[in-house]
């Protein structure tokens, strides 16, 4: 793995810790589709009386089975489960018993693992293709976005009831953060001839590579320019054209702030 890699996702993995830090923290996304329970004391008194310090993930009603239950009985149990749902409230429940914090030093560092081991995924996806043009790699990050939040959201939603618009939220939430580590600017750079002067192949061109550490090879009439970044490599043609890019740095400056200067003319408004 190069470092080129290695820096690509470093970078990508802070823009989407950033992103997400955004979207939970100041946009509307954080919040949607979630509802407090009114005048709670009274649940929360019953499930402490209940569960007690057992911690875990619960749904209601209970099909009354034990751990060791055999088929027959889950069978059984099932047959009835249907009566109770109808004549009960369903739902699922996470339960941490008293002392738990609102947001930890662990929490964030697992949520920015996470998203670094998910860019990571994707920049080495992305390197093994031959995509050199801003569209196909903001689509190829787009649909890798997209496959990452249906394979639990979607099925949450189906299985679990988790509303439409917290799922939506999530996914979009998701599916942007992806967009922030991988989008590039794609540029133009013109030159016409030349060797190590001023212009063509060569010259600030040559010069511009090497203060970027890359390698810098000539072949007939091309020149193939190994950028530090996979997501912003690619070969200059006739017209001496070539994808490059900002990087993750940039995007992310961007996009947050276009994120920030949308949520405050939207509290303005409101």
């Amino acid at each position: 793995m190069t470092k080129r890699v290695l820096l690509a996702a470093l970078l990508g993995g802070i823009a989407m810790f950033a992103w997400t830090s955004l979207a939970h923290m100041v946009l509307p996304l954080g919040d949607a589709g979630i509802k407090e329970l009114r005048n709670d004391q009274g649940v929360l008194s019953a499930m402490h009386a209940s569960l007690g310090d057992a911690s875990g993930f619960y749904f209601f009603p209970s099909t009354g089975l034990g751990p060791d239950a055999t088929m027959q009985q889950k069978r059984a149990a099932m047959d009835q489960y249907g009566q109770k749902l109808a004549a009960n409230p369903s739902g699922i429940l996470i339960y941490h018993p008293a002392g738990a914090k609102p947001i930890s030093a662990g929490q964030l560092g697992t949520e920015f693992f996470t998203e670094l081991i998910e860019s990571l995924l994707v920049v080495i996806l992305l390197a093994q293709t031959r995509l050199t043009s801003f569209a196909s790699r903001l689509g190829f990050v787009m649909v890798a976005g997209v496959l990452a939040t249906i394979a639990t959201n979607v099925s949450y939603w189906n299985w679990y009831g988790f509303p439409a618009t917290y799922t939506a939220a999530y996914m979009t939430t998701g599916i942007v953060g992806f967009i922030c580590a991988g989008r590039h600017r794609r540029g133009h750079e013109g030159a016409s001839s030349g060797e190590d002067g001023g212009s063509g192949v060569g010259g600030p061109d040559l010069r511009r590579c090497e203060r970027n550490g890359c390698a810098y090879n000539r072949v007939d009439q091309q020149r193939e320019i190994d950028w530090p970044s996979p997501l912003v490599s690619g070969k200059v043609n006739g017209e001496n054209e070539w994808p490059h890019a900002h990087g993750s740095i940039t995007t992310f400056i961007e996009s947050g702030a276009i994120a920030l200067c949308t949520a405050v003319s939207t509290s303005r408004s409101g």
